[in-house]
């Protein structure tokens, strides 16, 4: 299958009529399959889906958040009368994943495809009531979370991850990324869990698990199975931890402490850059980490060269063909080492 950064088709087929009609299906009246395959590739571009688009069988393969994975294929189906435009059949299923992330991006593609309307994902859960904004608290309370509830998360996760046991470390990834998350947490907890896992050496078991998952190489042998988001769960504790301390300024500090050798991992961070074009989802958080470090830390700023930027310019490409997330990240990481200049 061709790595396609977007979809240029070069033959569509007649449905199968033996075959039955998946429920998230939908058709589409237009003489341009073009035009059909154009607006679905710019919509996973504006929603950063990382797809692979095959132009001699009409499919692409989709990987959205929460390893969310789905196919898309095209089918032309027989015109209602000879002066009717052609009907093209867009099917969409869900192979794996989340079913909740899957209706999302079902609906944006609809919304894409039929109407020509893209719809940018949001940074937020949205109020759908209409409350009047008079009658909205400036400073909304925060429900404390339970003495020690935390740290005992954090304790079962790092059982977790050092268990032999895939699934157990899988799940230890998906509760710390959750736990890090300022959209599903609250920023004290996500601050008190970065530096609980920073700094705490009775969770030094999270911080060596996340840096050995990171330096690790995909042609490694002991590489968990769904290598890409396995990688990018690491990644994200990793970006969501600097980006807690950065906003309360004191991110130099602890990586000058040195318990959680963050500059380290600036290799790798790299090479996972360099593998955007196959690779956009992690590319973008490893960027994200960069522009952080770069923004923070003086030693970071001093492992900077002119393959770097390469790098970054690369990425920056790649992303504003296929993936706007990796796009603007790659920018921000560039922008912080002109401004150092």
């Amino acid at each position: 299958m061709n790595k396609n950064t977007s979809w240029t088709l070069k033959n569509i087929q007649p449905f199968p009529s033996d075959n039955p009609t998946q429920r998230t299906s939908f058709e589409v009246n237009s003489d341009e399959t073009t035009t059909v395959a154009h607006r679905i590739s710019f919509s996973n571009r504006v929603r950063s889906i990382e797809t692979k688009y095959d132009n001699d069988d009409p499919i692409a393969n989709s990987i959205a958040s929460r390893n969310t994975k789905f196919c898309i294929q095209l089918y032309c189906k027989s015109r209602k009368s000879s002066s009717s435009k052609m009907i093209i059949l867009v099917q969409v299923q869900r192979r794996s994943g989340c079913s909740l992330a899957f209706s999302k991006e079902y609906k944006a593609l609809v919304q894409a495809v039929k109407y020509g309307v893209v719809m940018a994902p949001k940074a937020s859960i949205g109020v759908t009531d209409r409350t009047p904004s008079t009658m909205i608290p400036n400073h909304l309370s925060v429900i404390p979370i339970e003495d020690g509830l935390l740290e005992r998360n954090l304790e079962n996760a790092q059982t977790q991850l050092l268990s032999n046991a895939y699934d157990e470390q899988l799940l230890g990834l998906e509760d710390i990324a959750s736990t890090t998350n300022p959209q599903l947490s609250s920023e004290d907890i996500v601050l008190k869990a970065s530096k609980l896992i920073m700094l705490d050496e009775e969770y030094s078991g999270i911080r060596e698990s996340i840096s050995s998952i990171i330096k690790m190489k995909e042609t490694d042998d002991a590489f968990p199975p769904d290598t890409k988001y396995f990688r990018g769960l690491a990644l994200t504790i990793l970006a969501n931890d600097l980006s807690a301390l950065s906003r309360e300024s004191t991110l130099n500090s602890y990586i000058e402490d040195g318990r959680w050798c963050f500059l380290l991992l600036i290799p790798s961070l790299i090479d996972d850059m360099k593998n955007a074009s196959i690779n956009q989802h992690n590319a973008s958080l490893a960027a994200k980490c960069l522009s952080i470090l770069f923004k923070d830390s003086v030693g970071a700023r001093s492992q900077v060269n002119k393959e770097v930027l390469k790098v970054l310019e690369n990425a920056k490409c790649i992303g504003k063909l296929s993936h706007a997330r990796l796009e603007r990240a790659s920018q921000s990481a560039m922008n912080e080492i002109l401004m150092m200049k």
